[in-house]
């Protein structure tokens, strides 16, 4: 079944906005006293306590501030942290903040953050030391990366869904995995679909690279049996059709692009 993803049919972008119980001034006005907290830590330098940490940290602030916040409230949030395991806290969707990006610079801004602290704490991550060459991907960076929710979708996913197609690329191009699927079946090319909504260029771009990245999704099919060639032919969204039908055909050539996770890691 097409199930949530495309309940709202070619209007399901504008559903997923509607569905948010807030703005950005809505974000600020209702944080307002936890933004104080921040605020008045960076500035000042001054210690904080175990209730403040629990505002930033335990009740989803993290994610509405890298969803609504400007990114520099996300960046003074982030420079608060002292473990990793703040920056991959779960709200009750089982999301992180990853999950919620508002674009690629709110990406590298969390997964700057994450390795910085996971190397602090001496853990190697994506990379040995120098002088000892490459490593296996730290599994937490790749969790973190890769993380499903409670329906099985991972944040690429999710930021595909929602239309935000610089911070899906980015995460793209930082190891995302192009070819998982959700407990439906639902696959990232599935989700790039929705972004090319209207033929908009940037969502056309992204749905490139995703089928580039995993081209044996393009026959991937949900529990019920539908590909993204089908969401895309019963959206109406013409010039992802397109795309795929060629794919679909043998007209065009995919390749799966092998970048390493030390690469994609070490170019943060």
């Amino acid at each position: 079944m097409i199930k949530k993803w495309m309940i709202c049919s070619t209007a399901v972008l504008t559903c997923a906005l509607a569905a948010q119980a807030y703005d950005a001034q809505e974000f600020m006005r209702q944080y307002k006293d936890t933004i104080s907290i921040v605020e008045t830590n960076y500035t000042h330098n001054l210690p904080i306590s175990g209730y403040e940490r629990e505002q930033l940290f335990k009740k989803e602030f993290l994610m509405r501030a890298a969803e609504f916040g400007p990114k520099e409230l996300l960046d003074k949030v982030l420079s608060l942290a002292t473990s990793p395991m703040q920056i991959v806290q779960e709200d009750r969707l089982g999301r992180t903040a990853l999950f919620y990006a508002a674009n690629g610079e709110f990406v590298d801004s969390l997964l700057k953050r994450f390795l910085s602290l996971e190397t602090a704490r001496g853990i190697k991550v994506g990379y040995a030391a120098m002088n000892e060459g490459p490593a296996a991907p730290g599994p937490k960076a790749q969790r973190f990366l890769n993380k499903k929710d409670d329906e099985g979708a991972t944040a690429l996913m999710i930021l595909l869904r929602d239309g935000k197609t610089s911070a899906a690329e980015r995460l793209l191009e930082r190891g995302a995995d192009p070819c998982v699927k959700d407990k439906d079946g639902v696959t990232p090319l599935h989700m790039a679909v929705l972004s090319a909504k209207d033929n908009n260029p940037d969502g056309l771009k992204i749905l490139q690279k995703v089928l580039k990245a995993c081209p044996q999704n393009i026959t991937a099919q949900t529990k019920d049996g539908q590909a993204a060639l089908t969401w895309a032919n019963k959206s109406a969204f013409s010039q992802a059709y397109d795309m795929l039908s060629k794919a679909a055909e043998g007209k065009i050539s995919v390749q799966k692009e092998k970048l390493s996770w030390e690469g994609k890691l070490r170019a943060l």
